[in-house]
């Protein structure tokens, strides 16, 4: 009885192990390309974006952080630029460059940001460039996968250089601007200073693709459930048992 017993155990744990062995072996291929496992695929999620840039609305209201500030730090300058008259020599002189300066600084931001949003499409273009990549074997679909995930990169490293560039230029701008104006224009000009950090909270959709892509990239990775054997001695005999094995890996 108990040889049968000592059998039927190694029967079990030659099962086990070899079942182990071969899921390890299949997690590690399909671990192997993460960019190929991912759902959306990077290509994918270049496609439905592509199909958001063809709505003008949607693109003009991914400016909209951008815009309000430049807007209101335009109307701010153009009221310290009335209030001149109520200033001494000096104060005139300063109150005429800051207020150039915040033309220009308003000016640039709205004009740029208009012309993103009429011509940058870079998902589009991005679908674009890779639908013309032929092959179907698993290199050929890698090497879309990796190009498609770099487009969704240096979209999203453009989206936060210029939430930051507009936000600190249009900041500073704002605050020159209130430091010289009195009443109504200063009003204006703290409102466009608060205003100016938007970019920096409402973040352009390019931004939000990459975190989307990158979070159910990280899915893939866990939890990882495999199989396993206890072993422990009893007596001077070692007992087996089957176990699961769930792990975490980021």
């Amino acid at each position: 009885m108990n040889q049968r017993f000592k059998v039927w155990s190694r029967l079990m744990a030659t099962i086990l192990v070899s079942s182990f062995v071969i899921q390890s072996k299949v997690l590690a291929e399909d671990f192997e390309y993460p960019e190929l496992n991912v759902t959306p695929l990077a290509s994918e999620r270049l496609k439905m974006e592509a199909l958001r840039e063809n709505s003008s609305s949607e693109m003009w209201m991914d400016h909209v952080p951008v815009f309000i500030p430049a807007t209101l730090n335009l109307i701010a300058a153009i009221k310290l630029n009335s209030q001149k008259s109520d200033f001494s020599a000096k104060e005139q002189k300063d109150a005429e460059d800051t207020t150039r300066v915040a033309f220009g600084v308003s000016a640039f931001w709205i004009g740029y940001s208009s012309y993103l949003a009429m011509t940058y499409r870079p998902f589009s273009d991005a679908t674009t460039y890779i639908s013309r990549m032929e092959g179907n074997s698993k290199k050929a679909h890698l090497i879309r996968e990796r190009l498609a995930e770099e487009r969704i990169k240096e979209s999203a490293r453009f989206g936060r250089m210029l939430s930051w560039i507009s936000s600190g230029t249009l900041l500073a701008s704002s605050l020159a601007v209130a430091s010289k104006a009195k009443t109504d224009a200063e009003a204006i000009a703290i409102v466009s200073a608060v205003s100016a950090l938007s970019p920096l909270i409402f973040r352009y959709r390019w931004e939000k693709v990459e975190d989307y892509h990158s979070e159910y990239k990280k899915r893939i990775y866990g939890p990882v459930v495999t199989s396993g054997l206890y072993g422990k001695k009893i007596e001077g005999e070692t007992h087996w048992a089957p176990q699961l094995l769930v792990s975490y890996q980021f």
